[in-house]
């Protein structure tokens, strides 16, 4: 059985005698929009497989056994690993991909910048002309 966000809130209501999400995410003192969200993503977050861990005293490697309810490590605990691994990967792709963009962003910038240098050097260069040219005509 695959573990996703949705069963993991099931299970922390079952355990805790909760009835809506938002009670599991102020439980968990995480903002109900962000548990929606990854809910909508089907993505445990780490920081909550922590809050789990933490909270129940579970090991990591035991945390999907112990959130099936049988508290031990089972087979699917390297499935476990795996995800912890792709989510981190993914988390990983992401960052990458905004340092990317942002760096785009910062180049248009320099050249915007230079462009700018170029403009100001150019006019007080013939500003300085224009003086020099009155300046001689005196």
């Amino acid at each position: 059985m695959e573990i996703d966000l949705q069963y993991f809130i099931q299970q922390i209501k079952k355990r805790e005698n909760l009835r809506f999400d938002s009670h599991v995410a102020d439980y968990m003192g995480v903002d109900p929009k962000n548990l929606a969200m990854n809910k909508m993503r089907k993505v445990i977050p780490i920081k909550y497989m922590q809050w789990y861990c933490d909270k129940y005293n579970v090991e990591k490697t035991e945390f999907e056994g112990h959130l099936k309810g049988s508290g031990v490590i089972d087979n699917e605990s390297e499935e476990n690993v795996d995800y912890t691994i792709i989510a981190q990967q993914e988390t990983i792709k992401l960052q990458k991909e905004k340092i990317a963009e942002l760096e785009r962003k910062l180049a248009r910038c320099d050249v915007h910048n230079e462009e700018i240098d170029l403009l100001l050097e150019w006019m007080l260069t013939n500003a300085y002309q224009e003086k020099a040219k009155k300046m001689m005509k005196h």
